[in-house]
């Protein structure tokens, strides 16, 4: 059974002091399904599980109906804000209270059945789909930013506090016509392993050192959102937007991605091992030391990312945009990097060793500086025009396909070891030529 704690002494407006009041105006339906859930008296209240999730849709069209009658003057404006910038109203306040104490119920409960699991379903679906005009009026609390006019609707509403709360197992999920939204909620710490959180609204929210791991959080807004270490192994965010995100320090260790976008991200020594980014937007992101270890970066926009020192061996970037990228000092062993495109990008001192190029594109203005191509393999290439040495062509192999710098030539020194013949690459073990001369090299060095 789920146990609420009694709330603090709250005036008439917020809990009758009749746990079943008379009345049907919007106030009275308020107070009677917060009797339900609150219990002005006594120390503590239990609440049926089916009692709380059967009043859901009334407090919630009670809460939005009395607090919009109530906010609003005769004008139909909200009230005029105090020397302060805050709107001194009974009932707006009356409301906040409302919502501070269901987000004191939810984090204070420890579900021990699956009743409680539908009651506190029924508690975060309450805070989670409150409608634009509930929000704008919340807003009105808000002390107005510099600048701005008083009076103005905020679209934020209020900053719920769900702290450390345990969500795992809740679902997210869209209620019928409203959008699930806790956007800007104070959701630090909070537990949310295989919640179903998917076209999900956290824009702004901070989850700093939450827990997603295995939650399906597909199509969900991020966007702002400060997820720094947060816990987000094996998670599901196909197309998730996580825009201007800060994911410092986050785990995303073989989590799924496919076509999310992280652009203007914050992203320094995030963990993306053996993750799944393929056509993900990182673009004018920072993944300083950011692990991606063996991750499918397949057709991935990197444009302008600063990707100094990061560690990305073995991971494929096919058909990725790197242009104007800062790769410096970054390890990229062993990569596929076939037909990737590293215009104006800068790999100095970058690791290159036993990647393959095939097909990649460069710029005369692409920095290669101490670049080490130990082991590499060079194939469908322009280089005529790229500040490239011919001791760091040396390092790898190549053939006759490769378009090379002026005065040096497949098969003569110093590049003696590549064939002067164009030789065939496929998938195909059996007819491709070109692996096998290249891995044949590689043994015998």
């Amino acid at each position: 059974m789920l146990v609420f704690a009694a709330p603090p002494q709250m005036t008439g407006r917020d809990i009758p002091p009749d746990p079943v009041p008379s009345g049907n105006t919007p106030a009275d339906r308020l107070g009677q399904v917060l009797a339900l859930f609150l219990k002005a008296r006594g120390d503590s209240a239990q609440i049926a599980p089916e009692t709380l999730a059967m009043h859901q849709s009334t407090l919630s069209g009670a809460m939005e109906r009395n607090l919009h009658q109530a906010a609003l003057d005769q004008a139909g404006r909200f009230p005029k804000r105090d020397s302060t910038g805050i709107v001194d109203h009974p009932a707006l306040k009356a409301h906040l209270e409302t919502l501070n104490q269901l987000c004191a119920a939810l984090k204070s409960s420890q579900p021990s059945a699956a009743g409680d699991m539908m009651a506190l379903q029924a508690v975060l679906d309450i805070l989670a789909t409150r409608s634009a005009r509930q929000r704008h009026c919340e807003g009105a609390l808000h002390p107005a930013p510099p600048g701005e006019e008083t009076g103005r609707e905020y679209w934020r509403g209020a900053r719920l506090d769900l702290a450390q709360c345990d969500l795992r197992g809740l679902s997210g999920t869209r209620q019928g016509r409203r959008e699930f939204d806790l956007s800007h909620s104070d959701l630090t710490g909070a537990q949310l392993d295989a919640a179903d959180f998917k076209r999900a609204k956290l824009r702004g929210a901070d989850l700093s050192g939450a827990r997603l791991n295995g939650a399906d959080l597909r199509l969900a807004d991020f966007t702002g959102a400060v997820l720094h270490n947060a816990q987000l192994k094996a998670a599901e965010l196909e197309k998730a937007r996580l825009c201007q995100a800060d994911l410092r320090g986050a785990d995303l260790r073989e989590a799924r991605l496919p076509g999310a976008r992280l652009d203007h991200g914050d992203l320094q020594q995030a963990r993306f091992s053996h993750a799944l980014l393929s056509w993900v937007r990182f673009d004018h992101s920072t993944l300083t030391e950011a692990e991606l270890e063996q991750t499918d970066l397949r057709g991935a926009n990197l444009n302008a990312a600063v990707l100094h020192h990061a560690r990305m061996a073995k991971t494929n970037l096919g058909a990725a945009s790197l242009q104007h990228a800062i790769l410096t000092g970054a390890d990229l062993g062993a990569s596929l990097l076939n037909l990737a495109q590293f215009q104006d990008a800068d790999l100095s001192g970058a690791n290159l060793q036993g990647a393959l190029l095939w097909g990649s594109r460069f710029s005369d203005s692409t920095k290669l500086k101490d670049a080490d191509f130990t082991g590499a393999a060079f194939k469908d290439l322009d280089l005529s025009k790229l500040a490239v040495t011919p001791e760091q062509l040396a390092q790898g192999f190549g053939d006759g396909s490769v378009i090379l710098p002026p005065g040096l030539t497949a098969g003569e020194y110093p590049l003696t070891h590549w064939t002067a013949e164009p030789l065939s690459l496929d998938n195909s073990p059996q007819s491709d030529a070109f692996t096998q001369a290249w891995r044949a090299w590689q043994k015998a060095q």
